[in-house]
């Protein structure tokens, strides 16, 4: 007995039913193969299994999705669905909720090539793999345009890869940009990217994403961690691929591109060229994260509508712990120390210090310069500004510091706690 196979998809109708599919983030095509026993056109009833592939190129398969999400590494999954053959050409809507699972339209957001796999049982010979396998051509024409419905994809820098459908912790990515890079633009519910504990040596790149009101994108690392000094949350993305000589070989750990609505919890970004996490043009969330041994900026906010830090840290950086460039910036129960500038904001920014701690900073705890405005910490505990090497508060060209009373300096401050030139004030 011999099967063979001659697959067509149909690249209309697979157009077509992924549009209307949409709003439910999965996708439908069409598929029709031709299916021969012994040579001969099959007519009749079958049972039929198939699965949707990456591929290294070699022999190494990574099954992205089944009929009944049973099949890993390309191997024939458990569950059949029936179909029937007339002529040899067997015609099945892959996706049909009917017959099977629904197929996940996020898992065509990628760029390379999908294969499609079948199984064929005519009833009397057992389940046969057709080959050749399919590759199914443009698969982003079928991959989602905007996600409606949560959605969760998994990273594990130890134990996943990149090919991987990354819908499982079981199929996890490998690299956190993997799976940022299987995401549309516009997202219409809570999408997270959950990063298993580990150390993830990339430079991340999130670019033109918008979560709309009230959703959000979270990078979601270790969440349990509260960073101090001493302590730093176990998911790290570094720009050194050495840890013994540390050499800065990235730029920056993680970078934002005019995006909104994006949230980063629990990660240490460390050792980067220039700045940790360096966002322009966003609004955009922190919890629990820390930046330290970065060359220039631990944090970074340029031109954007919103930055907003709690339980954050910065430490051992170059100019800046926190660092604001026309951007309205949020700093609660945060810590800056051993940077040359505890927070440096600048450009019209206007940045609210609410508790924290800014203190053994090389030159000013807060630096605020060129129409900046410093809003003291309310409500309590207010924030402890102390022990920088020049001044606690620095106001340069017409800058303004508000509520001065709700800030506090222990045990002295260098020079003095606040300097300001003529064009500055503070009340």
């Amino acid at each position: 007995m011999k099967f063979l196979a001659s697959v067509v998809l149909c690249l209309a109708t697979i157009v077509l039913m992924a549009q209307a599919s949409f709003a439910a983030d999965r996708s439908m095509f069409n598929y029709q193969g031709r299916v021969l026993v012994q040579g001969y056109p099959y007519t009749g009833p079958g049972q039929m299994k198939v699965a949707i592939l990456a591929t290294t190129g070699t022999s190494t398969v990574y099954s992205l999705w089944s009929n009944d999400g049973s099949s890993v590494a390309g191997a024939e999954p458990t569950g059949a669905f029936g179909v029937t053959a007339t002529g040899g050409v067997f015609d099945v809507m892959i996706g049909d909720t009917n017959l099977m699972s629904e197929v996940p339209a996020i898992i065509f957001n990628r760029d390379d090539e999908l294969k499609i796999r079948v199984w064929f049982n005519d009833g009397t010979h057992g389940f046969q793999q057709l080959t050749p396998d399919r590759r199914l051509t443009n698969p982003r024409r079928l991959g989602v345009a905007e996600i409606r419905n949560d959605t969760t994809l998994y990273v594990n820098a130890s134990t996943g890869n990149d090919l991987n459908s990354g819908l499982s912790a079981s199929s996890a990515k490998k690299t956190i940009q993997a799976a940022i890079d299987m995401l549309p633009g516009r997202l219409f519910a809570n999408t997270t990217i959950d990063i298993a504990d580990g150390v993830y040596r990339e430079s991340v790149v999130v670019s033109g994403i918008t979560a709309t009101k009230n959703k959000y994108l979270t990078l979601k690392g270790d969440e349990q961690t509260t960073p101090t000094v001493s302590v730093s949350p176990n998911v790290r993305i570094t720009g050194a691929d050495n840890d013994q000589t540390h050499e800065k070989v990235r730029q920056h750990c993680l970078e934002i591109l005019d995006c909104h609505g994006i949230k980063t919890v629990g990660i240490t970004f460390d050792y980067a060229g220039y700045q940790g996490v360096r966002s322009t043009g966003s609004r955009l969330d922190y919890l629990k994260c820390k930046a330290t041994n970065c060359s220039e900026s631990g944090f970074f906010d340029g031109m954007g509508e919103r930055a907003y830090y709690m339980q954050c840290v910065a430490n051992n950086n170059g100019y800046a712990g926190f660092e604001f460039y026309g951007v309205n910036g949020w700093l609660e129960s945060c810590i800056a120390t051993q940077n040359q500038n505890g927070v440096w904001a600048t450009q019209s920014s206007t940045v609210w210090v609410i508790g924290g701690s800014y203190y053994s900073n090389s030159y000013q705890g807060l630096k605020f310069w060129t129409n900046a405005v410093l809003v003291g910490g309310q409500p309590t505990p207010y924030p402890a500004i102390y022990g920088n090497g020049q001044y606690g508060v620095e106001l340069e060209y017409r800058s303004l510091l508000k509520w001065y009373a709700y800030l506090t300096f222990p045990g002295g401050n260098g020079i003095s706690n606040i300097h300001s030139d003529t064009g500055s004030g503070y009340y």
